[in-house]
């Protein structure tokens, strides 16, 4: 690159005012992906467990002690309390549950009791805690005679007596250690911790970074391995700077990772066995050295720029493993030292496993603390009518909402991000008068910090069509209470004017159902469950319809009705309907469609094999599955004076990752209230950006400008780009991170209008900055604008740029001071052989 576009780079790096705040690796999750959200209902289905009443088992410990970590983090001071309460039983009506610390996976149990202590004050935790700790290091009076020897021996060398250098023991050891340290601010507990990691590290680490189960069985088994990395990196978190010990480990840690990262598989997980291409995906082990690469990010063991992308990789891959009642699958059983490698590979794979539940668990609260001072803020913002300028943003606090006129009133729906509640704006907005403001106010938990959005309501361009969809929310058929009643007459199934009115085949009701749509039933198999009732939450007027069905085999089904050309116009229209999706099972192929355009209720990976061929997807992103919560789903479809409209709900028995049942197979959801808006033109074929933020870098963003060059600070591998179109639900694509470690980048941002034809390309050209600012200021130019004239001196030749980049003039040879006339604004000027510099003309 010419030293010149270096200069006029730097210019526009250093002269415009940067993104105030630098989105991290660690930040801005997807929907449904955020470390908060998923914390907590990792958190809320083991507190929901039953209580041991034998003793602990080690992995539950790791997850109470996760839980525990997460309500800390959070200042969470509910959950802290049910853990607490789940703890006091313990020392009492239920005290089989207590643990011994008579073995390496016993007394891990003392991180509970311990970490309670540091939380609570309570020294009756502290008290059992610090004792688990003490007597790892005693060798018992009772010990069996043939270990007498063994033990004694491990303890003339400082070392546990119940170590037995499997590679699990280095986080069992040496987080009860770390937690009786923090406890109790008594050093010899970590040091003891430290001693006896080393002696690990000589015995077990291989030259490649890893660690054989143990040293009789040469494998790199996954979750073993997971228990060293997360051992260190906990380790190095709480060791003193000064501590003789530190060096070693810290080498012996970074070794791990930079192997580690050479086995990240294509999806960012590992392998049961890490270096076998042929074994199976361990999630397990796979969160645990995510964990250590987040908590060593976190903490400077690890270069931020190299190894936060990779945790953020493996972090998105494990969550997509996680099933609706969230528990994670895949993974391996516990298992003891084996000697071939079939027997790793055939081990069994669990779902729910604690020790997957506890390892992700751990990723949560190490990615939510770097995010823990952040103001409260709402997750999702809906309106049951209008749309949203600009599109939904956490971070923009002023909206403005265009009705279809003859709109009286507009239901929100919204969310709060983890951590925050909303404590106004849920209720209905009255807009009779042709418009209205809805204020939306969010707290912290503390109630200290307070967020407030605005969204001001009026009368657009669009035209509300709902009067067009017969029955839209199934109030029609049923009396008040929602039974069925028979309102229409005619032979069975249709009324004597042609509506269809379907009734359940299998029942002896009947009263008409599904007053004006229609369904082939394929799902029923031999259940009875499909009608009307009152049983949904967030329902519309006071019915909802529902599906359900137990037929066996891959089964399509549709349930719909359809507007006839005759009574459309040619344009886009958005489809909306209220849909709730059952778990498991229960959930299938569920989505909202319009002719061929479709949405899916939940994110794109549940759905990873069950698709439509030949429809047009998108996806509402719900993380949650609840057969009686509705949600707002919504999809546009763009039509021509020829074409009749088709809408409803689909579905099929086959399930998200391509399997056909065959036995019994139970797909529920329910719907209401559908609705059918007209998009005005200019809103539809409207594919504009409101906001482009970087990551790094700065650029002084225009609508109507569709190209940057943006210069990075040096060093800088990658930048992140984040895009706000000006409508809602306007298709953004190309954000995201972009490598910049070969000195150079592209971001093309594509949006494409609510039409799904018009759209609009944003590029941004990345520089990384490889000469310093004082380099650049050796030479110094000389400048003054007089009259909207710019003179500079001391140069030969100069080019000066809009701040938009446009070139707007260049004066290759300047011996005579050559005066350049230009019009008010800021400009950049770049010298063949000085800095460049920013000019102001008035």
């Amino acid at each position: 690159m010419s030293q010149k576009k270096l200069l006029f780079y730097l210019l526009i790096f250093v002269c415009i005012s940067a993104y105030a705040e630098n989105p991290k690796n660690f930040k801005d999750f997807p929907k449904g992906s955020e470390p908060g959200f998923i914390g907590s209902k990792l958190i809320q289905r083991y507190i929901s467990s039953n209580q041991s009443t034998s003793p602990i088992f080690y992995a539950e410990a790791c997850t109470w002690f996760g839980a525990l970590r997460f309500a800390d983090a959070t200042k969470d001071a509910e959950i802290l309390q049910k853990l607490e309460n789940r703890f006091i039983p313990l020392l009492g009506s239920n005290s089989g549950a207590m643990q011994t610390p008579n073995h390496v996976d016993n007394t891990v149990f003392g991180i509970v009791p311990l970490k309670l202590s540091q939380l609570t004050g309570k020294k009756s935790y502290y008290d059992v805690g610090i004792d688990f700790a003490d007597r790892q290091w005693i060798v018992p009076a009772d010990a069996r005679p043939e270990n007498v020897d063994k033990y004694n021996a491990l303890a003339e060398r400082g070392l546990s007596w119940q170590t037995r250098f499997w590679i699990d023991d280095m986080y069992m050891i040496t987080s009860i250690q770390s937690q009786a340290y923090l406890a109790s601010k008594d050093e010899k507990y970590i040091n003891r911790a430290a001693y006896e990691m080393t002696i690990y590290l000589d015995s077990l680490q291989r030259p490649n970074g890893l660690f054989y189960h143990d040293p009789t069985a040469p494998f790199f088994w996954c979750r073993g391995n997971g228990w060293m990395a997360a051992g260190m990196a906990d380790l190095l978190s709480h060791l003193p700077e000064n501590n003789p010990d530190r060096p070693k480990i810290l080498q012996g840690y970074r070794k791990m990772m930079a192997t580690l990262k050479s086995y990240q598989n294509e999806e960012g997980l590992w392998r049961q066995l890490i270096d076998q291409t042929d074994a199976w995906t361990e999630t397990s082990g796979s969160a645990m050295f995510t964990y250590a690469m987040i908590t060593g990010v976190k903490n400077g063991l690890l270069n931020e720029e190299e190894y936060a992308p990779i945790a953020r990789k493996a972090w998105l891959a494990l969550v997509t493993y996680l099933y609706d009642d969230w528990v994670l699958r895949e993974v391996c059983v516990g298992t003891n030292v084996g000697y071939t490698k079939e027997y790793y590979m055939n081990r069994a794979r669990a779902v729910g496993d604690p020790h997957g539940q506890a390892a992700l668990l751990w990723c949560a609260v190490a990615l939510y603390d770097i995010d823990n001072n952040l103001a409260p803020t709402i997750s999702s913002l809906l309106y049951d009518y209008g749309t949203l300028s600009p599109a939904f943003n956490p971070e923009i606090t002023e909206y403005t909402c265009k009705l279809p006129a003859g709109i009286s009133s507009v239901i929100p729906s919204l969310t709060a991000s983890y951590g925050a509640k909303v404590a106004t704006g849920t209720e209905t907005v009255d807009v009779s008068s042709g418009s209205g403001t809805s204020i939306i106010t969010v707290t912290s938990n503390d109630g200290l910090t307070t967020k407030t959005y605005n969204v001001h309501f009026s009368v657009g361009n669009d035209i509300d069509y709902t009067n067009l969809i017969i029955n839209n929310d199934f109030d029609l058929a049923p009396d008040a209470d929602c039974n069925p009643v028979p309102v229409v007459s005619g032979i069975d199934g249709w009324d004597t004017s042609g509506i269809p009115a379907w009734r359940l085949l299998n029942s002896s009701c009947v009263a008409k159902q599904f007053y004006g749509w229609t369904h082939n039933q394929t799902l029923l198999g031999t259940s009875r469950s499909q009608g009307i009732n009152a049983d949904g939450d967030n329902k519309h007027g006071n019915c909802i319809a529902w599906i359900g069905g137990n037929k066996a085999g891959n089964t399509e089904f549709e349930f719909s009705q359809t507007i006839d050309k005759e009574q459309l116009q040619a344009g886009t229209y958005k489809v909306q309907c209220l849909l709730a999706v059952g778990t498991n099972s229960k959930r299938t192929s569920q989505r909202l469609f319009a002719n061929n355009k479709v949405q899916y209720f939940g994110n794109s990976y549940k759905y990873a094999e069950n698709k439509t061929e030949g429809e047009s997807n998108s996806f509402a992103g719900y993380p949650e599955f609840n057969e009686r919560n509705l949600k707002e789903m919504a999809v546009y479809i763009t039509i021509n004076d020829e074409e009749s409209l088709k809408i409803g709900v689909r579905t099929s028995n086959k399930e998200g990752d391509g399997d056909i049942p065959t036995s019994q197979s139970s797909p529920m959801f329910k719907m209401d209230y559908f609705r059918l808006t007209k998009i005005a033109d200019v809103n539809a074929a409207d594919a504009t950006l409101v906001n482009i933020a970087l990551s790094s870098g700065s650029l002084s963003f225009l609508s109507e400008t569709t190209t940057y060059n943006v210069l990075l600070p040096s060093g800088i591998k990658a930048v992140k780009a984040l895009a706000t179109a000006n409508l809602q639900d306007v298709n953004v694509t190309g954000v995201g991170t972009v490598d910049v470690s070969s000195g150079s980048g592209i971001s093309s941002i594509v949006v494409t209008a609510l039409d799904g034809v018009t759209t609009k390309t944003y590029t941004i050209n990345y520089i990384v900055r490889s000469t310093s600012i004082d380099e650049l200021n050796k030479t110094k130019a000389v400048y003054f604008v007089s009259n909207r004239k710019l003179t500079v001196r001391g140069v030969d030749s100069y080019t000066v740029y809009a701040i938009n980049g446009m070139k707007v003039a260049s004066v290759n040879a300047n011996a005579s001071n050559k005066a350049t006339f230009l019009n008010p604004g800021v400009y950049i000027v770049n010298t063949n052989n000085a800095e460049a510099f920013k000019v102001i003309v008035k």
